[in-house]
């Protein structure tokens, strides 16, 4: 795997590189509110692209992670 050091390096071109697009670093930037989460979650979990997921998530899952997103910053 990615040394620490390797990990670092990549982490901080890639949030650069978003920031130079201007593309949002989080779902706060997005707007997205604390009562949208479960809608958001029924329809990611709804996704054909959710069944190839390695580890399956349920709809609980999905929200979870989501409030999770919602209150942490990039």
């Amino acid at each position: 795997g990615l040394r620490r050091h390797d990990f670092d390096h990549l982490y901080d071109a890639v949030v650069s590189l978003l920031n130079e697009l201007d593309i949002p670093s989080d779902l706060a930037a997005l707007n997205v509110r604390e009562d949208q989460i479960g809608e958001i979650a029924q329809k990611a979990h709804s996704d054909a692209a959710t069944k190839t997921n390695p580890i399956p998530a349920t709809v609980n899952d999905i929200e979870t992670l989501l409030s999770q997103a919602l209150s942490l910053a990039r």
